[in-house]
């Protein structure tokens, strides 16, 4: 009996309680700014629909105010995600550095979902779906800026 009570009523420390998330404490903002993709990358993914509709589903998570709406969005962004990479890339985008980034960014929308669905904090796991999101961009202008041709570089013709 006295082991019981001993165990029983030691305090937990704050390591060992996960902190349930507020209902209301979602904001965009508090995470890294978002990049801008080139004009030249803007020109080639405006006729590439899948791309575009994740573009907006990004936006409409952007927009998410409470966790409801989050919940939402990170579901509609986990299917057009998934269009994403079912679908045909353009010819200049088709390449693995951009599929593996999609791939580490589907890895932290998962990571964030699983948090939502568990009521956990999501503040890592939204800080790591940004930069993952942030770099799949910018592999799309570090790609579309390279001037060099692998051809030449291989000595093939």
């Amino acid at each position: 009996m006295v082991l019981i009570l001993a165990f029983g009523c030691r305090e937990t420390s704050a390591d060992e309680v996960d902190t349930p998330m507020e209902p209301n404490a979602f904001s965009i903002q508090d995470y890294p700014k978002l990049v801008e993709m080139g004009a030249n990358v803007l020109a080639v993914v405006s006729s590439w629909p899948e791309f575009m509709a994740m573009e907006d589903s990004f936006d409409v998570l952007k927009r998410a105010s409470n966790t409801e709406d989050l919940k939402l969005a990170i579901d509609d962004l986990i299917e057009k995600e998934k269009a994403l990479a079912a679908g045909d890339y353009p010819e200049a985008f088709d390449k693995l550095q951009i599929k593996g980034r999609q791939q580490l960014f589907r890895t932290f929308l998962y990571k964030v979902r699983g948090n939502l669905i568990d009521n956990r904090d999501i503040n890592e796991g939204m800080e790591e779906l940004v930069n993952a999101y942030n770099a799949f961009k910018n592999q799309f202008n570090v790609i579309s800026g390279n001037t060099l041709d692998a051809k030449l570089i291989l000595n093939e013709e």
